[in-house]
């Protein structure tokens, strides 16, 4: 596939994993990360002055914070002195002369591509693509592990979303990158999640109350924030109209979206749902 971007500099240059890099994106970060690079500025909140991608900091000692994503800090990005500045139109182009003027720049005209393409893109610019195709054989094979894993346990109707606001959630869809990723390569059942049937979009946004009448097992929420916001289910359910309660977990600080992310998120995201769902297996054969 590829990758378009926007760039004042017609030849960008050569880099190395050891070039001085600013990024702009945590989809950015997440792929760097992976493939062994550690720019030295990242962005750090989001629009809300709220820390997100904090499942990177851990990867992140001595990178430089750099305020919100739509509203870099120019100033100390300059002081940085960096060799490359990677960020994405949607946000950034209005700041590509200023960026330019640092060190050559790439904004991504479109992130909502394949997550794996990025990385490759990346991995090709810093002469990583050995070491690229490595982490996705190894990231494949555990998926594959895994997969193995769940073959025999009983098939039950997970699902996962981001919190977007109050009792109110995008469900991630078999066409989005985590849903292809759950239902394509780790093989979750599909067929009986009748919110799935007639979308082809990444994320559909759904209330609690339609949960509730959508015979899900297992909904998954993944949240931004450090609290676990659990649902308390009791304030929603009516056995009247049929409703269906099902296990609600919290994946705090490992949110997804129509962007895809990489492999760092990705890692996390699956280990802790194959963990979950062994778990659970083992507790229901308790009580039988």
């Amino acid at each position: 596939m590829q990758i378009e971007y926007y760039s004042l500099h017609a030849n960008l240059g050569s880099f190395t994993g050891k070039s001085r890099i600013i990024s702009l994106m945590p989809h950015i970060t997440d792929h760097l990360i992976s493939l062994n690079i550690q720019p030295v500025g990242t962005v750090t909140v989001d629009d809300n002055e709220v820390e997100f991608q904090k499942y990177l900091r851990p990867y992140l000692p001595q990178s430089i914070g750099l305020g919100r994503a739509r509203h870099p800090n120019i100033g100390k990005i300059n002081d940085l002195q960096p060799d490359i500045i990677i960020g994405e139109a949607k946000k950034h182009l209005c700041f590509i002369d200023s960026l330019s003027a640092i060190a050559p720049t790439i904004l991504f005209k479109d992130l909502t591509v394949d997550w794996k393409s990025v990385l490759m893109f990346l991995a090709s610019l810093f002469d990583r693509q050995l070491l690229a195709n490595s982490q996705l054989k190894e990231f494949y094979l555990k998926i594959e592990g895994y997969r193995n894993q769940l073959k025999n346990l009983p098939g039950k109707n997970i699902v996962l979303s981001n919190m977007w606001k109050n009792n109110i959630y995008r469900i991630y869809t078999p066409h989005s990158h985590l849903g292809k990723l759950l239902y394509k390569d780790l093989g979750l059942p599909v067929e009986g999640i009748s919110i799935f049937k007639g979308t082809n979009k990444p994320l559909i946004t759904m209330g609690i109350n339609e949960v509730l009448h959508s015979a899900i097992d297992d909904f998954f929420i993944l949240t931004e924030d450090t609290l676990d916001k659990r649902v308390n289910l009791t304030d929603f359910i009516d056995e009247e109209k049929g409703d269906y309660a099902p296990r609600i977990h919290s994946f705090i600080g490992l949110k997804d979206g129509v962007e895809g992310k990489g492999l760092i998120l990705y890692n996390l995201i699956l280990t802790q749902l194959i963990e979950t769902i062994l778990q659970n297996s083992k507790e229901v054969q308790r009580i039988v």
